[in-house]
C-alpha cells in the first residue's frame, strides 16, 4: 500500500516542481472574444456609443459586437 501511494507521489509533485508559466502574448491589433466558461460572450449590441451597456449573450461567429480590442 505504501508503495504505490509513493508511485503516485512523486510523479505528481515532479510535475508540481518542472512546470514553467506560459501566457499569452495580447497584441492591440488584434480582436478577441471574451468567453465565460459556460460559453456566454461580453456583447454591447453593436452599439456604437461610449458607455454603451454590456450583456451576456450566446456566442455568434458573424455579431462584430462580440469582438473586443485590447489596449495595453
Amino acid at each position: 500500500m505504501k508503495k504505490i501511494s509513493v508511485k503516485l507521489v512523486l510523479p505528481v509533485l515532479g510535475l508540481l516542481l518542472c512546470t514553467k508559466a506560459v501566457s499569452q502574448e495580447i497584441k492591440s491589433t488584434e480582436l478577441y472574444k471574451i468567453v465565460s466558461p459556460a460559453g456566454w460572450v461580453i456583447d454591447n449590441r453593436q452599439s456604437m456609443q461610449n458607455e454603451a451597456g454590456l450583456f451576456l449573450a450566446q456566442d455568434n461567429a458573424t455579431d462584430e459586437g462580440q469582438l473586443w480590442q485590447i489596449m495595453i
